[in-house]
């Protein structure tokens, strides 16, 4: 580090009053500035101070371990009291299994070939001198239409998002600065044929990925047993992990969150959006199941008095999975798309109207009760209440999430159920299954059970109380429970249903299972001498 960024960030670590440079205040008084000249339009209430001053408004800047500047010390140890008051709603079971989410530490350990470590003298922050002659591009040139996964250039192998999702995880765990990420970018572009659609700017990025004007935190979490540390800036060394007791690095590993609520606010400042909000009024009605409006859990909440018959409130669909970054290594990412049931099917998948709530990157998968941390907190604030002017009248919009869309593996780590292939690993019921040979190895199979003929060949089926219920018992016993290992944010979200808020993995179940099973019996000329 050089002497000059070491005098830069002095006052980061001085345990007495910190002195700002002079041109952070002078940052710190323009955000205020801007921030008060929006307020006209939102009331945003869940953030103040400098941190906010910095973070709401900073749509082009990358976190950093360093990106608060409020001058405060972070002390390494986990807060974990700090979102106790979003759930004063919840009965007494529900704050106590809150409490214990809030609290939990794991005895998994990530890949030890993992690399966690950061190089601190490669950390800088973000330079207003440094911003490049791309971010006058307009908002209207940013939210282009173009396909979702259309390739990087013509004939490519590897398409926008994937080539995206690299550069962001490359850049994330080098911590790359504003202009060093805007210069890899064009090089990128520079080196790819002609014409492609290599994305030039950090600006250009965050608008491919979801509402570029939202604030993005960086989340640590003890390598060792997976506790939530602390958010923002780095744990300091030689403080002591509170789950595993064990000594932190000063270099523990992140993933990034951005926040929901900003996002769902500006969605609403977005004229289209809000006017597309009526479609669930306007949709012909049918006795099919034609999209999610067509489910018992959306008509209910759709009734009368209900939560999502007011024309504001929205509910929302979540879905991550596991992008492989190289064929040879178990590196991936895993990020976290949003979207809002109440838009037309078009627009709800439309980039501009999607939400992008965070990233996990690493060789090991995540852990959901950490990662989904920050989100759920968030949820509850949703839930609760933003405070929005809409078409010049002040109203309060509320939002849950309905629905997790996840393929097998990821739901098992959602719920926190066994692995689908493990005995009691059906996300809908209780059977046990039985395990049978399958070529070279085994596989669990569902057969018809007899003893279970009045209820359709299989055991009872899952129900979200029940599987409360067997969640305490098995975060008590540390013994999985007809299947459940453990206490998980599905259980206590506003009106999500663990069971039912989870479909089924229509493309591998049935496409890619089913049907390709008896495309196979069909077709294939080893099975020729079967009628």
């Amino acid at each position: 580090m050089s002497a000059g960024k070491r005098t830069y960030r002095s006052y980061l670590h001085n345990q007495s009053e910190p002195k700002l440079p002079r041109t952070t205040e002078w940052r710190l008084k323009t955000k205020r500035n801007d921030s008060n000249c929006d307020t006209d339009t939102t009331d945003i209430t869940h953030t103040t101070g400098a941190e906010s001053d910095i973070n709401n408004d900073n749509d082009n800047s990358l976190p950093h371990d360093d990106m608060s500047y409020s001058g405060q010390q972070d002390t390494g140890t986990a807060d974990n009291n700090s979102a106790e008051p979003l759930f004063d709603t919840l009965d007494n079971e529900d704050q106590n299994i809150a409490f214990t989410l809030n609290n939990m530490a794991f005895n998994n350990t990530p890949d030890e070939n993992e690399e966690t470590d950061t190089d601190e003298d490669s950390l800088s922050s973000d330079s207003s001198d440094e911003q490049s002659e791309e971010e006058s591009v307009n908002d209207e040139e940013l939210f282009d239409e173009s396909p979702d996964d259309e390739p990087l250039y013509s004939n490519a192998a590897i398409s926008v998002s994937e080539t995206l999702m690299l550069l962001l995880t490359f850049a994330i765990r080098h911590c790359l600065s504003f202009a060093a990420l805007n210069d890899l970018l064009k090089l990128v572009s520079a080196l790819c044929p002609q014409p492609n659609n290599v994305k030039t700017s950090v600006r250009k990025v965050w608008a491919y990925f979801g509402n570029i004007n939202s604030e993005k935190v960086l989340h640590f979490y003890c390598k060792n047993c997976y506790k939530h540390l602390s958010s923002r800036i780095q744990p300091q060394e030689g403080t002591t992990c509170g789950g595993c007791g064990k000594q932190l690095t000063g270099k523990e590993p992140y993933f990034l969150h951005i926040s929901l609520i900003q996002q769902i606010r500006n969605l609403f400042l977005k004229e289209d959006f809000v006017q597309n909000l009526s479609y669930r009024f306007e949709r012909e009605l049918t006795t099919d199941i034609c999209d999610v409006h067509d489910g018992l859990k959306y008509k209910e909440l759709f009734k009368d008095g209900g939560l999502l018959s007011d024309q504001y409130n929205i509910s929302l669909q979540m879905n991550t999975d596991g992008v492989a970054i190289f064929k040879s290594s178990n590196v991936s990412v895993w990020p976290i798309y949003m979207t809002v049931n109440e838009l037309p099917p078009k627009a709800r998948f439309s980039r501009n109207m999607r939400i992008f709530a965070g990233l996990w990157f690493g060789s090991a998968k995540p852990n959901m009760t950490t990662f989904l941390r920050p989100l759920a907190e968030e949820l509850f604030e949703a839930y609760n209440g933003i405070t929005l002017t809409i078409n010049n009248q002040i109203v309060t919009v509320r939002s849950i999430l309905l629905t997790a869309c996840l393929d097998a593996p990821a739901r098992c780590m959602f719920q926190y159920f066994t692995q689908f292939n493990g005995e009691n690993g059906c996300g809908y019921c209780t059977e046990k299954g039985k395990v049978v040979t399958s070529g070279k190895g085994h596989s669990r199979i569902y057969p018809f059970n007899s003893e279970h003929e009045s209820k359709l060949g299989h055991d009872s089926l899952r129900t979200h109380e029940q599987t409360k219920r067997n969640a305490v018992l098995a975060q008590n016993s540390k013994k999985a429970v007809q299947g459940v290992k453990g206490i998980s944010w599905g259980l206590i979200l506003p009106h999500f249903d663990i069971i039912l808020g989870v479909p089924i993995d229509y493309m591998h179940a049935v496409l890619l299972g089913v049907v390709k099973q008896l495309i196979t019996f069909w077709f294939d000329k080893s099975y020729s001498k079967y009628p």
